[in-house]
């Protein structure tokens, strides 16, 4: 009985085996088939906007940004998510349009400048104080003329080129103005002599900022907003936190944006602690987790600019992603998010997934996809139909299981055969 015992399970396991090599494609599955859900599975989405008026970076196409929002909102309106992540809407009139586009098929929405009741004021015809010194931009102008600094290269290469060239007077605002102040002028065309980020008096029509770029919109209620920064009281080029809520009061959300990976540092002030963006990112990472460690059910959502190695793209800062993985659930795409075939990112050479969508506790993730590619959503630039973003989207399926039914910890990725 034991020998034919043994000879089933060899037979079993090299079944096993055979299913996943011939597959081309590792899954790592929770070790229990869930049961019934207490209530209907729902849709998330996560989505890098890319919504500033700079040039694109290395390309000639115009920015086009009232162009790709409009486009945004349309692909929204018909869209089944039920909850939605943007990332990079800094500006106000972007928010705005969003949300009051939106309002109907996204009633709830979250922001930095939503009020302690979850409502938007007016952003386009607010009048609000000037978010920089109209000195110390014109001062920042000459120095950018004399300086070898292109506005062709995404915001890390700018801030960059100026705190090497520019830095006395890049300082001079930021300490004034903090980051609403840099992240204004860094959102806009720096070179036009007119700015709705600098003046003399208190105006109508002044720019106020998104400063981490965050958007939470949701078919579902949401309450227990909050916004939480990475580094509360440190003057920022680029800020980093999460915006947190309670979606339908079940389960935690949390919408972010970590740090990009790069050899060096470009901020004022966190360079001081943070040699590169690197080691920014990581302590991102495990601060995300520290913060979220006690609360369950909770979903994490957004641009980590990090992630695996897949079938078609290369890894980035993939321990790293082991790490989130070891905390929560998540079902990578097949395909990469920030691609070198995207119109927007010239001079790319791999390809790389770093736009993801994690669950823990009781949530189970899966059916995830690429979205807003140049097929589903677009626009036409000098003659050519491009993309509304330098990223893809990712969507997925989530569904909530009762804290009777176990549910194992594993996720599930792509890997290379």
């Amino acid at each position: 009985m034991s020998c034919i015992f043994w000879t089933l399970s060899v037979l079993l396991v090299f079944s096993v085996l055979h299913v996943h090599q011939a597959s081309g494609r590792r899954r790592f599955q929770n070790p229990r088939r869930p049961g019934k859900s207490t209530f209907a599975p729902f849709k998330t989405l996560t989505y890098n906007a890319a919504l500033t008026d700079n040039a694109w970076s290395q390309t000639n196409f115009s920015n086009n940004r009232l162009e790709r929002r409009s486009a945004l909102i349309d692909y929204l309106q018909y869209s089944d998510s039920d909850v939605v992540c943007l990332q990079e809407v800094y500006i106000c009139e972007d928010i705005e349009a969003i949300v009051n586009g939106l309002s109907q098929r996204y009633p709830f929405s979250y922001s930095q400048l939503h009020l302690f009741n979850g409502i938007l004021p007016p952003q386009a015809t607010g009048l609000r104080a000037p978010a920089c010194d109209l000195a110390d931009r014109r001062a920042l102008l000459v120095c950018l003329a004399t300086a070898s600094c292109s506005l062709n290269q995404g915001l890390p290469t700018l801030i960059g080129c100026l705190n090497t060239n520019c830095r006395p007077q890049l300082q001079n605002l930021v300490l004034k103005g903090g980051t609403k102040c840099l992240l204004c002028l860094l959102t806009e065309d720096i070179t036009t002599p007119t700015s709705k980020c600098a003046s003399a008096n208190v105006a109508v029509g002044l720019r106020d900022m998104n400063t981490a770029g965050l958007v939470l919109l949701s078919k579902k209620t949401l309450t227990n907003r909050l916004y939480v920064p990475f580094y509360q009281g440190a003057v920022q080029n680029l800020e980093r936190g999460y915006l947190q809520a309670m979606v339908d009061g079940k389960l935690t959300v949390a919408c972010t944006h970590l740090y990009f990976i790069a050899p060096t540092s470009s901020e004022p002030i966190l360079s001081q602690f943070f040699p590169s963006a690197d080691v920014q990112n990581e302590f991102e990472v495990f601060d995300l987790i520290t913060r979220l460690k006690k609360i369950n059910p909770a979903m994490i959502l957004g641009d980590f600019n990090i992630g695996p190695r897949g079938m078609n793209y290369l890894p980035i800062e993939e321990e790293r992603f082991n790490v989130l993985t070891k905390e929560y659930k998540s079902d990578v795409v097949d395909e990469c998010t920030f691609c070198q075939s995207n119109a927007y990112n010239v001079g790319r050479s791999d390809n790389c997934a770093i736009d993801h969508i994690f669950g823990k506790g009781r949530l189970w993730i899966s059916k995830a996809k690429v979205v807003l590619k140049e097929n589903d959503a677009f626009v036409t630039t000098d003659g050519r139909q491009l993309p509304l973003s330098d990223h893809y989207g990712v969507e997925a399926l989530v569904t909530y299981f009762p804290a009777a039914t176990p549910i194992g910890y594993t996720h599930n990725r792509r890997s290379l055969p």
